[in-house]
């Protein structure tokens, strides 16, 4: 192991710093109303009701179109006099924390004010250009994040990070060596994801390998843990935080491993029967006892002093334990310096993806063990549950779509049946056989509906499920006759043991 591994690139960020959005007031010239909400297990709206979306006070704004099909606008049956009117050729993304509902158009990123019923643009120019066939603005999953706590808004380009504060926009443009040959970032094969962290740091990684390993933001400073210091970085999956100071790294060639983001220090989740091998392998290629054999021990006694104490006493080759036990007894400091260091995993986790990490720290994962795919959610913890056996884990749609958080923490997902994760274990929510080819999750408001659309027989439509009663109004969502088998035993596992 060599002294660079996992040295942290600073980076040095210019800021171009734009003025404060413009603000667009506007007024309908067709005011809309907000469809009725019936007290049904299953809703199907009319084909006038374009799309929904959940704000941050749990509130459900309807888009509608006029009966001539000329105006679109966000109505809110609890916000009787807003009526946000929406441009041509726009996609909705979602509300974030700060109560804003963000869109996107040809060359900019805009959001309503759900608070005050305001619009704000921010032009890009170059960004989401339209598509020859639709029309419609060009858009890659993962390309904006909303979810930061601290209500900042990335927008990735092909050429770096806007980042939106709330006040105004900075411009991080992406290091020269990612942008090779045309000069930018392919974001469709890129795979852009972002997660948050505890203490509120940003953590972004590109699922093709195109970040040369993964960023970080506290919102002022980047930093970049790089692929070509530490080569293991180079085939990423995914990166789900433990702690302030620990990330799990996912890769697609190795089991899982632990980076150190506080000093940038990879660490192969080590044990004691690691460390000896990985002492025995240097001291097999240097008879010597280099001074980066040296080095390497010198930063495993940081790692953790009382496992590779134990390591060093089994040793075979006498000059490498005698240099480990003096490497360990001359650093100083080291009683005050550690802190404790996350534990090997209870069983290797290969090609993980994240498909998200809810507010209790609990993240939704997907894996594969041999020819098998796996899904489960790791716990803040660091316990593994498994998906019950009957639970499909076929995706309708991009899995960024087919399931949303809630306030309490629950994970909300769909599959061929709607479920829910709460905490402790998957539960049912529905016995109903989703017929549909493709679904969306939209949100679930403050009484618990979750909203949904759904692709039916002929068109598109839009629904809402209700547990609280019985009953069916509309059809086109799912199959009710379809049986269902009760559920398996749910399957559990330490991941840090």
């Amino acid at each position: 192991m060599r002294r660079t591994l996992g040295i942290v690139t600073l980076l040095v960020v210019s800021l171009a710093v734009c003025g404060a959005p413009p603000v667009i007031k506007q007024t309908p010239p067709v005011k809309l109303s907000a469809p009725e909400l019936h007290k049904v297990r299953w809703q199907t709206f009319d084909k006038k009701v374009r799309y929904a979306v959940i704000d941050a006070r749990g509130r459900t704004w309807f888009m509608r179109k006029d009966q001539d099909d000329k105006h679109a606008q966000f109505i809110c049956a609890d916000v009787p006099g807003a009526h946000l009117m929406l441009p041509n050729n726009y996609r909705t993304l979602r509300v974030d924390r700060a109560n804003r509902l963000w869109m996107i158009s040809k060359g900019e990123i805009w959001c309503f004010d759900l608070n005050t019923h305001r619009r704000v643009v921010k032009k890009i120019p170059g960004l989401f250009a339209a598509d020859t066939t639709t029309g419609w603005p060009g858009y890659r999953h993962g390309q904006i994040y909303l979810s930061h706590s601290s209500k900042r808004v990335y927008c990735h380009d092909f050429t770096g990070i806007h980042v939106f504060d709330g006040k105004v926009w900075a411009f991080n443009k992406w290091p020269a060596d990612l942008l090779v040959g045309s000069g930018k970032v392919d974001l469709k094969s890129a795979q852009l994801q972002a997660v948050e962290a505890p203490g509120g740091l940003a953590v972004f990684w590109s699922r093709a390998g195109s970040l040369n390993g993964f960023w970080t933001h506290d919102g002022r400073l980047w930093r970049h843990y790089s692929s070509k210091s530490d080569r293991r970085l180079r085939d990423i999956t995914a990166i789900v935080p433990i702690s302030q100071r620990f990330v799990l790294v996912c890769s697609a060639s190795k089991d899982a491993f632990v980076v150190d983001i506080s000093s940038g220090a990879a660490l192969a989740m080590p044990d004691t029967t690691a460390i000896v091998r990985q002492l025995i392998r240097l001291g097999d290629k240097d008879p010597k006892i280099s001074a980066a054999a040296k080095s390497a021990v010198h930063k495993m006694v940081r790692i953790n002093a009382k496992k590779v104490t134990e390591a060093a006493e089994f040793l075979s080759d006498p000059k490498l334990r005698k240099l480990a036990m003096s490497v360990i007894r001359n650093t100083p400091g080291e009683e005050t310096k550690r802190s404790k260091t996350p534990p090997g995993p209870g069983r290797p986790l290969r090609n993980a993806r994240l498909i998200v990490r809810n507010l209790r720290g609990d993240a939704l994962l997907t894996w594969a063990k041999g020819d098998q795919d796996k899904m489960g959610v790791l716990t803040a913890g660091g316990k593994i549950v498994e998906t019950p056996g009957n639970m499909s884990l076929e995706m309708h749609r991009h899995p960024d779509q087919c399931r949303i958080t809630t306030p309490d923490g629950s994970i909300i997902m769909v599959t061929q049946r709607l479920w829910k994760w709460d905490g402790r274990e998957f539960k049912l929510l529905s016995n109903e056989s989703l017929e549909c080819v493709q679904i969306e999750l939209l949100g679930s408001d403050k009484s618990g509906r979750i909203f949904m659309e759904v692709e039916g027989p002929n068109e598109w439509v839009r629904a809402v499920f209700d547990a609280r009663y019985k009953g069916v109004e509309g059809s086109g969502v799912f199959d009710h006759t379809a049986d269902i088998p009760p559920p398996s035993p749910r399957v559990q596992d330490d991941l840090f043991q």
